[in-house]
């Protein structure tokens, strides 16, 4: 019982097969003697848990329920390996600022409050609703008939799909 104090350099043991069993609780920071030098486990000898309030990896922070970069104007991104994808199971994503999609992108169900600004092909599979107005400075291909409130234009016909009312084309 009691304390003590060791100086200098310290080795324990002098073989892989020995075995350092710490039975106290440690009541300091462990702070390896040069940066990015020393590992903790390796390959083949991991550690099962690790249970902390936060971590710091490079410019990457995560803490409780958010994972951030925390280097200036930084991106942060997610990779899958090979072919994987990126999964987000519960479908309740949230993106309250800028999303910038590149290449094929299928969604479900999408909801946008605010300008949506879409450069290149676009091909919708299903239904589409829109509340409020569309702006189109280009040209706009239709495949199939296309319906607007109680006007239907198909092929080369226009035709209204009240029965008995009428078709009015009225110049300003």
């Amino acid at each position: 019982t009691g304390n003590v104090t060791i100086g200098g350099n310290l080795t324990i043991g002098d073989e892989a097969a020995d075995n350092l069993v710490i039975a106290a609780g440690i009541g300091s920071s462990l702070i390896p003697s040069q940066d990015s030098i020393f590992d903790l486990g390796s390959s083949t000898a991991s550690w099962k848990s690790l249970f902390i309030d936060e971590i710091f990896v490079d410019s990457i922070e995560i803490n409780t329920n958010y994972i951030r970069v925390v280097d200036s104007n930084a991106d942060l991104e997610l990779r899958a390996s090979g072919t994987g994808n990126i999964y987000v199971p519960s479908n309740n994503v949230v993106i309250d600022n800028n999303l910038t999609v590149n290449g094929t992108t299928n969604l479900a169900i999408v909801n946008i409050s605010g300008d949506l600004s879409h450069v290149g092909n676009y091909t919708q599979t299903g239904d589409t609703s829109i509340t409020g107005s569309v702006n189109i400075t280009q040209q706009l291909t239709v495949g199939a008939a296309a319906q607007f409130e109680d006007i239907k234009i198909d092929g080369n016909v226009l035709r209204t799909t009240l029965s008995n009312s009428n078709l009015e084309l009225i110049a300003n």
